[in-house]
């Protein structure tokens, strides 16, 4: 539920977005997408073997981070494919924000956050404060024509291995979402994505822009994430390929 909240949703309207932003593009020299990740995507790379923790136990944090890697990768990637529609997108962390997000956390939870804060990973900003990095990524002349990035505090935020420590890195982005693996050679240069098909009632899928969700080593292959809209209304599920690894991950 993580994965499909705080990713799928936003990647099914940025998608159906397409077309509407090209268009853009042509009459304003130009289409931004934000994309709004976190310093959470530190804790965890996406496990596509594994998505939905069912031959592990369910970790919310590591839920959480898992969605937001693939908030970060679905920037890379959507600049990779759309750049020559004149859209580019980029990714932000907004930071340590108060909202409702934490309403519902363990004690412990809470207590690791406080212990997190105190030790200088991070410092609550105000709503506006948090607000401003998105801002930069939204109207900044220079990230205009230009994405796949990953903004923290106002500015692009340097690379670390996937194995640098959080709180020593606590304004980074890991390689994991900002480096999406070689793409396989057996797997489409520029996959399909879905329009409005009132006919079905449904969904049918179109030419008009990729449905590259985003890329990452698994285990045994390269694995892609896309949405497959071919169902019925209110049902999205995800396939996860090249198509000898074709098998479903949402259900």
């Amino acid at each position: 539920m993580q994965f499909v909240t705080n990713h799928l949703g936003h990647f099914a309207l940025a998608t159906g977005l397409h077309d509407a932003l090209a268009l853009g593009a042509i009459e304003r020299h130009g289409a931004r997408i934000v994309s709004l990740s976190s310093t959470a995507h530190m804790r965890s790379g996406i496990d596509f073997d594994d998505l939905h923790f069912e031959r592990r136990r369910y970790d919310p944090q590591i839920a959480y981070a898992q969605s937001k890697t693939a908030n970060s990768l679905f920037a890379v990637e959507a600049t990779r494919l759309w750049d020559s529609d004149g859209i580019v997108a980029n990714a932000v962390n907004p930071g340590g924000v108060a909202t409702g997000l934490q309403r519902n956390f363990t004690t412990q939870q809470r207590e690791s956050l406080d212990a997190a804060e105190a030790a200088g990973v991070f410092t609550y900003k105000t709503v506006e404060q948090g607000a401003a990095t998105t801002l930069v990524a939204a109207v900044a002349p220079q990230f205009a024509h230009t994405g796949g990035h990953y903004l923290d505090d106002a500015q692009e935020a340097y690379t670390v291995s996937n194995d640098a420590d959080l709180a020593q890195h606590p304004h980074g982005v890991k390689q994991w979402a900002s480096t999406p693996p070689p793409h396989s050679a057996s797997g489409p240069s520029r996959p399909t994505s879905f329009t409005p098909n009132p006919a079905s009632g449904g969904a049918s899928l179109s030419r008009s822009a990729p449905t590259f969700l985003c890329s990452e080593r698994s285990r045994t292959a390269t694995a892609w994430l896309q949405i497959d809209c071919r169902v019925s209304p209110g049902r999205v599920r995800a396939v996860a390929c090249p198509l000898s690894l074709s098998r479903r991950v949402l259900r």
